[in-house]
């Protein structure tokens, strides 16, 4: 199994100078169009996700990648982080929900539980249930797919780490450059 990538202040063993300077100027490149992000008009007008944008560009900018290439995955994860919060209160509401239903079937006397009210019971529970679980499943896709944003940004510190390039430049007289700029020359 392949070891995990490693910055080069954590790399032990020889390494060229070359080689730690290019991995050094390549940790250190972050900026790719020096522009910001910019919010689209669905994440200023959602509460939820005009905050986590804050919060996001915010912690962006202090690692200098606040960049507007990144722009539309900001967006898109705010959106996404919303819509698991609203689905996250929807299913804590059908949880309220069902817990009232349970309690107002505990609280009937012995004389008006038919079959009939326990079926209605039961159909009302299993239904409630079924929401639950539907929105638990919106709720995990959602965190999926935040997640695939993270790691595809190199929001997290394996993927930041796993883009730097592990190979230093190659210099200036490479035959092969020299025979692709034209410089027939040996």
């Amino acid at each position: 199994m392949p070891r995990g990538a490693k910055a080069i202040g954590n790399c032990t063993g020889h390494r060229t100078k070359a080689e730690r300077e290019s991995r050094d100027r390549a940790e250190a490149y972050t900026t790719l169009t020096n522009q910001k992000c910019f919010e689209r008009a669905a994440v200023k007008e959602d509460p939820v996700a005009h905050k986590e944008y804050l919060r996001v560009t915010k912690l962006l900018t202090v690692i200098n990648k606040n960049d507007a290439l990144y722009g539309a995955s900001v967006n898109r994860y705010c959106e996404l982080y919303s819509e698991s919060v609203a689905a996250k209160k929807d299913a804590d509401a059908q949880r309220k929900l069902l817990a009232k239903l349970e309690t107002a079937f505990d609280n009937l006397s012995d004389d008006k539980i038919d079959s009939n009210v326990i079926y209605k019971f039961a159909r009302q529970t299993a239904s409630i249930l079924a929401l639950i679980s539907g929105l638990d499943k919106v709720i995990m896709q959602k965190r999926k797919m935040m997640a695939d944003i993270e790691k595809e940004n190199g929001w997290t510190v394996l993927s930041a780490i796993r883009a730097i390039p592990k190979q230093p430049e190659k210099p200036e007289d490479d035959a092969l450059v020299k025979i692709l700029k034209g410089d027939d020359t040996p």
